[in-house]
């Protein structure tokens, strides 16, 4: 027996960029809130981007012996008063000291 709501033969295709949508998480608070769209379509772009450049250095590794560079470009979100670091997970103010947020 099939159920209508889900159809065996639909096919799921790969989300886009910009349908994808990024949350952090402030120290101590259970809730996640999200991005507004301008900064989860620059988060989601850049995940890609290191996904993309990783595949590539493991497929260099066994030829050039791979760099291991674990720099990473800082993304300006939430109105440029915290950069985000997609690969450490991770968002933290820029003018002023506190915690770090959670990415997810």
């Amino acid at each position: 027996m099939t159920n209508p709501l889900y159809p065996a033969n639909d096919c799921v295709a790969e989300l886009r960029p910009e349908e994808i949508r990024w949350f952090y998480q402030e120290e101590g608070e259970k809730k996640w809130l999200p991005f507004n769209g301008y900064d989860s379509l620059r988060l989601e772009c850049k995940h890609r981007e290191l996904l993309c450049t990783a595949a590539g250095a493991a497929a260099e590794a066994p030829a050039t012996g791979g760099s291991g560079d674990s720099h990473t470009e800082k993304i300006l979100v939430r109105g440029g008063l915290f950069e985000a670091d997609i690969a450490a997970r991770s968002c933290r103010p820029i003018y002023w000291s506190g915690k770090s947020l959670k990415l997810v």
